[in-house]
């Protein structure tokens, strides 16, 4: 994004200006959201031992 600002813009306009482009929300999928690890009750090879019928 190209965010042009004319040479006798103020300090307080340029802020303004600035604060507004960063303001744009992404579409998709929040992932860092969902992201970290399972706690399991069970053992990790149980589990799987179990899932397969082994």
């Amino acid at each position: 994004m190209t965010i042009i600002i004319p040479k006798n813009a103020s300090a307080a306009d340029v802020e303004k200006q600035i604060k507004k482009a960063g303001r744009k929300k992404t579409k998709g999928f929040d992932a860092v959201k969902h992201a970290g690890k399972v706690r399991w009750e069970q053992d990790p090879l149980a589990y799987q031992q179990e899932v397969r019928s082994e």
